[in-house]
């Protein structure tokens, strides 16, 4: 699955927020993770994710805190 993914969604969804071009190679479980949820685990929804940003934002977010970046305009974007 999570090559299907990354081959239908190539680039970093966190990064291009902030309209940075990286290649993503993790998937990340979007809406707060899975939680122990099986049907969940397999069925998504995913976002693909740099390592760098899933290490980071993803566990931010998981633990159920709010990430917000600066884009290049120098605006503040939460990150979801």
């Amino acid at each position: 699955m999570r090559h299907a993914h990354l081959s239908l969604h190539p680039l970093c969804h966190w990064c291009m927020m902030q309209e940075i071009v990286t290649e993503a190679t993790e998937v990340h479980h979007a809406d707060g993770g899975h939680k122990g949820d099986v049907t969940k685990f397999w069925s998504g929804p995913f976002i693909s994710t740099c390592k760098s940003c899933h290490s980071s934002v993803g566990q931010q977010q998981d633990a159920g805190r709010k990430v917000v970046a600066y884009g290049v305009d120098g605006y503040p974007i939460e990150l979801t």
